[in-house]
């Protein structure tokens, strides 16, 4: 990764091989994030490896990076990844990215993980204890994030904009 982030490639390009790597287990977050400290110090390329990993954040799958990647350029504030949502301290489920300060959390369900009707049964009641906590759930899918990435932005960018004036209007 170092010898990569010193060579002529656009920024877009780095971020999503080194996603990929992440997503498909070849590398980790945090193996990257040690030797970065522990080697880079003195090697061409850090800077941009050390700003791309204070970006990134657990990488589930490469559709969920070019998701994140999609709502930043739109200009949306990036959010956090594999978020915990909890009741207290009662843990009720982990969202694929959320804003946890306007409570809208975004799942993105691919089918191959999606598609028994064990884990469907099991979403679906999820995303309900979720949505009785007070949050706005979405859903998308990798195919409408490569398709039709004005909906999904659309669809963030209303949720935030409802979830920030509700905030303002209250008491």
């Amino acid at each position: 990764m170092l010898d990569l982030a010193d060579r002529p490639i656009g920024d877009e390009l780095y971020r999503g091989f080194v996603n990929h790597c992440i997503a498909t287990r070849l590398l980790t977050l945090r193996g990257l994030e040690r030797h970065a400290s522990e080697h880079g110090r003195y090697v061409s390329g850090i800077h941009k490896l050390q700003a791309l990993l204070a970006e990134l954040g657990p990488v589930d799958s490469l559709a969920e990076a070019e998701l994140v990647d999609l709502l930043a350029s739109a200009g949306i504030p990036r959010p956090i990844r594999q978020f915990e949502v909890r009741d207290g301290a009662r843990f009720v489920g982990r969202v694929d990215v959320a804003w946890p300060g306007e409570r809208v959390a975004l799942e993105l369900d691919g089918f191959r993980y999606h598609a028994d009707a064990r884990t469907f049964v099991h979403d679906r009641e999820r995303g309900n204890r979720i949505v009785a906590l007070g949050w706005a759930l979405l859903r998308t899918t990798p195919t409408a994030v490569r398709e039709r990435p004005h909906a999904v932005v659309a669809d963030v960018r209303q949720a935030l904009n409802r979830a920030s004036a509700l905030l303002v209007s209250q008491p």
